[in-house]
């Protein structure tokens, strides 16, 4: 509050008022006599016709008329303040708040607000004369700080209108950012000496803080006295301002002061001991030209931050925050406290640009840890402002710890920032592929990209680390960008070693500088700019991006959906899962997360949890994947349960493109053990393909078909395959046949008019299949075409015939 009242509470309460009605068409103003004389403690004569207007001037009369009309015309309120005369030499400042109550009718309010010994227009003179006052916004308000009367200026200068301001306390135009004591002292201040000034802080009408200089004079009349306020603005002049500190507040940037943050801190760490704190310090380097405006934009977005714990202004351009973290691993907590500034640094500039985060980067950063430099909170400020000292020669952005051990560990995190940095600027990343297998037919169905990086020494990087760093720096859309490209050149050579239907898995991180829409378009873009099929494309979303913006973002991934890409939602399970987002069908998979999968068995809180996403999943038309399978155990726990693809170390570990068909060894390892390949391949049309069946490569020779025809006796057809596709068979008898005709290449005997089946007709389709004259025997292929066995008559005959009898 700008002033305190002093009287007793009840006087605070607003005053009694009456009703009146205005009737347009008579021009009549109905008011009860008996209730005004009442109000106003006074006896008023007899007067015919308008009884109130009788007691205003002429000029009043004719301005509330008006406003009346207006009122009538536009159905909107309105107020109006103005001096009545009564009798014995009295005048009393009253206000009127009318609106229209139906057509033609116009009803209000009469408040009296101060009543003097003068008569109207000595009082109306005196107040036009204190509201007169050139260049500033100007309020009178009674001793109680109730306001009377305002001026123009104030009201355009805080948006308010006359009918929020009067009769209301000067208490509404009080700051948040100000305490109570400190408004208490401005009253006994002023009640002292009659007169305070200084600079505040002024809400408007909005809540926007406005900084103005503030005059607070009382205006002493015979029987009672007034305040007079005066309103300077100084939002557009602020250099007026710098460093002014009031209440424990730096009137600027509108953030406490050293001595308030210092308290803060106290009290915080007082409340909250337990996790991780630590304040830190910037040091910017404000542009001359802009550095004002700067300094209260940095303030700002210090404040919003959701980081931020609370925040100070120390003077010369030291701006500190108090950062807390729960539940950090001691062994990270350099790595965590160096993520979080760098995401703070990041808020700023996603909220107040890109030229402000430059700013905050190009200054000197220092950080001192609670509990770790010292265990007085009070000390914490003046270590980080000494940390900021330190490394003078440091480049710009560059952290610098009050702790020595933590300052050499952030100097590694500076290395590691600026060797990934200079990968991905380079575009010098290794790209490696794991494999994605469907355990229907135990096929490779799709590869996903993983992101590899090199240390000068040719090591590889801890991958995670590296890209949090990358999330951190804000060169994950970079990333993202250089891994697409890489991919989309190799998935050509991906699809002649598996097969043209084999797609690419590539992570998209919606943690960037740019918009989630910005990330989508720009993957669009990317896909169509290539000659690769879209639907090769399968584009995985973390979960915890994703569904932070989902709400947003939807339509368009509907929209690039439709235009033929494919997209997974990865580590599903890891905390912030929303499974009902699944029904509108943006994702075709999700990914379980490893800690779901890690020693999955029967009867445990994992295998409840990942049994029902994968019902539900498999219920809205989505397949699921599982990621990290490492043991067999897990493999056939999640094959038990349903899964459809698995992923993971005990399949393969991610492969240079180089080396991809030693992605096909996990083959070997199931054929080894009692479970195995054969067991989960014979389910449906597999149950009775006969997967055994000698094959042989379309670069063959006859003499090589005859050595297996004769080893064995009953084969009637050998499946003739190109790499993993078949493309025709010969008939034992056509070899024979063709023995004595020097033919010698399998190619000019091969018969290529036979027919394909896929695994995944079920054995009710294939029935009806067979009674429509479908002709065997056929190849069994899988989704991708490649070769999977035989059906032949005999196989067919005995499966209808097992069918008839059950």
């Amino acid at each position: 509050m700008l002033v305190t009242s002093h009287r007793d509470a009840e006087q605070n309460q607003p005053l009694d008022s009456i009703d009146w009605v205005w009737d347009i068409q008579q021009h009549k103003l109905q008011i009860d006599k008996a209730q005004l004389e009442r109000l106003l403690s006074t006896t008023l004569p007899n007067i015919s016709g308008n009884l109130l207007l009788s007691y205003l001037s002429y000029e009043d009369q004719c301005e509330l008329s008006s406003m009346i009309n207006a009122a009538a015309h536009d159905q909107q309120p309105r107020v109006y303040a103005c001096c009545m005369n009564v009798q014995d030499g009295r005048a009393c400042w009253v206000l009127l708040s009318f609106s229209a109550s139906q057509s033609g009718v116009v009803a209000g309010q009469l408040t009296p607000m101060l009543c003097l010994c003068s008569d109207s227009i000595t009082v109306s003179h005196l107040l036009s004369q204190l509201l007169d006052i050139p260049e500033c916004g100007v309020i009178v308000a009674d001793d109680n700080g109730r306001i009377l009367q305002c001026n123009s200026l104030l009201l355009s200068q805080t948006g308010y209108s006359r009918a929020q301001l009067l009769n209301h306390s000067l208490e509404m135009l009080a700051s948040a950012k100000h305490s109570e004591a400190f408004y208490q002292q401005i009253w006994r201040n002023f009640a002292a000496s009659g007169y305070w000034s200084g600079v505040l802080l002024v809400p408007n009408a909005v809540g926007v803080n406005n900084p103005q200089k503030v005059v607070i004079k009382r205006i002493q009349l015979a029987e009672q006295s007034l305040v007079l306020v005066l309103f300077y603005d100084l939002s557009k002049q602020l250099y007026r301002i710098e460093d002014i500190e009031n209440d424990g507040l730096d009137i600027k940037t509108q953030l406490p002061s050293e001595s308030q943050f210092t308290q803060l801190v106290v009290s915080t760490l007082e409340n909250d001991p337990l996790c991780l704190s630590f304040v830190v310090v910037f040091t910017p380097r404000f542009s001359e030209r802009d550095e004002l405006e700067q300094k209260f934009a940095l303030a700002e977005a210090l404040v919003q931050s959701s980081l931020v714990t609370s925040a100070g202004y120390l003077g010369s351009n030291h701006f500190s925050v108090l950062l807390q973290s729960r539940d950090v691993d001691p062994a990270k907590q350099t790595e965590n406290i160096h993520q979080t500034i760098r995401r703070l640094c990041n808020d700023v500039g996603r909220s107040a640009g890109l030229s402000l985060y430059r700013t905050l980067m190009s200054g000197k950063i220092g950080v001192s840890v609670y509990k770790l430099d010292t265990h007085n909170p009070k000390l914490l400020v003046s270590h980080a402002v000494h940390a900021t000292l330190e490394h003078v020669e440091q480049s710009k952005g560059a952290i610098s710890f009050y702790h020595g051990a933590l300052s050499q560990e952030t100097m590694r995190i500076t290395k590691l920032e600026n060797r990934i940095s200079d990968l991905i600027k380079e575009r010098n990343l290794e790209i490696f592929y794991q494999p994605i297998v469907d355990v229907a037919h135990w096929e490779i169905v799709q590869f996903e990209a993983l992101c590899r990086f090199r240390g000068k020494r040719g090591q590889l990087l801890n991958t995670a680390e590296a890209i949090m760093v990358a999330e951190d720096l804000d060169l994950i859309a970079d990333l993202d960008w250089c891994i697409g490209r890489k991919v989309l050149h190799d998935i050509g050579d991906i699809q002649r070693q598996f097969g043209r239907n084999v797609g690419v898995a590539i992570n998209r991180s919606l943690n960037s500088k740019l918009q989630v829409g910005e990330v989508l378009e720009s993957l669009r873009t990317m896909v169509e700019q290539s000659t690769i099929n879209r639907s090769s494309i399968n584009v995985e979303l973390s979960e915890s991006d994703y569904f932070n913006c989902e709400h947003q973002e939807s339509p368009l991934m509907r929209n690039i959906k439709r235009s033929g890409l494919h997209f997974s939602i990865d580590r599903f399970g890891s905390g912030h899962s929303c499974l009902t987002s699944l029904a509108k069908g943006n994702f075709d998979q999700i990914k379980i997360d490893r800690h779901l999968i890690q020693g999955i068995a029967a009867g445990s809180e994992n295998y409840a949890a990942t049994k029902a996403i994968i019902e539900l999943a498999h219920a809205l038309n989505t397949k699921v994947v599982a990621v990290g399978v490492e043991t067999q155990s897990e493999l056939e726990t999640l094959c038990e349960l349903g899964i459809d693809f698995v992923q993971g170390y005990f399949i393969s570990e991610p492969l240079a493109l180089d080396q991809l068909q030693n992605a096909l060894r996990f083959k070997d390892r199931l054929r080894k053990s009692d479970w195995g390949y054969h067991k989960v391949r014979r389910t449906g049309l597999l149950s009775i393909t006969d997967t055994n069946v000698p094959c042989i490569s379309i670069q063959s020779s006859i003499d090589e078909a005859l050595q297996i025809l004769y080893s064995s006796n009953e084969l009637e057809v050998l499946p003739v395959l190109d790499e993993r596709r078949c493309v025709g068979f010969v008939r034992a008898s056509q070899l024979y046949q063709t023995k004595e005709t020097g033919q010698n290449s399998i190619s000019d005997v091969v018969a290529n008019d036979f027919q394909t089946i896929s695994y995944r007709v079920n054995l009710d389709e294939f029935t009806a299949l067979l009674k429509d004259g479908f002709l065997l025997p056929a190849i069994v292929v899988s989704e991708t075409g490649n070769y999977l066995g035989v059906i032949d008559q005999h196989a067919a005959l005995r499966y209808l015939l097992k069918r008839e009898t059950s």
